[in-house]
């Protein structure tokens, strides 16, 4: 059996205005995965900073914060066998195929457990998810 994991998936704007959030979904369902929370956070850029874990953003402040912290922003948490890994697949396909740059890439996911259990983490400590975290089963 392999591991129930947990992890969460940040829906960009551009995969708003493309109309792909059902695509994205619809992904995430076909490979048994369960969308298990949806809510929405919106980013400032000193909340931006810590949810990716960096001290700087690439970009001009200004870009990022018209595109990823003018509005509210869904966040989905998500449940099944090795959810991190089959969120990182359907991550890396989707943006060769829809995505325009990295800062324009659709959605994020963490790539690793450890990256994952920071940033939901962060996430409950600011109320924006409450449910807890599944038990974990060796892989």
């Amino acid at each position: 059996m392999k591991a129930i994991e947990r992890t969460l998936v940040l829906i960009k704007p551009d995969a708003i205005e493309k109309d792909l959030v059902t695509l994205i979904r619809g992904e995430i369902e076909v490979a048994g995965l369960t969308i298990v929370s949806v809510t929405e956070m919106a980013f400032d850029m000193d909340l931006l900073l810590e949810f990716y874990a960096i001290p700087e953003i690439r970009y001009p402040h200004e870009l990022v914060e018209q595109y990823i912290c003018a509005k509210s922003l869904p966040v989905w948490i998500v449940d099944g066998e090795t959810a991190i890994g089959k969120m990182v697949e359907i991550k890396s396909r989707l943006r060769a195929k829809y995505g325009t740059s990295k800062l324009k890439n659709l959605f994020h996911c963490p790539d690793t457990t450890d990256e994952f259990d920071s940033q939901y983490d962060l996430l409950k400590q600011k109320g924006i998810v409450v449910e807890s975290t599944p038990e974990r089963t060796p892989s």
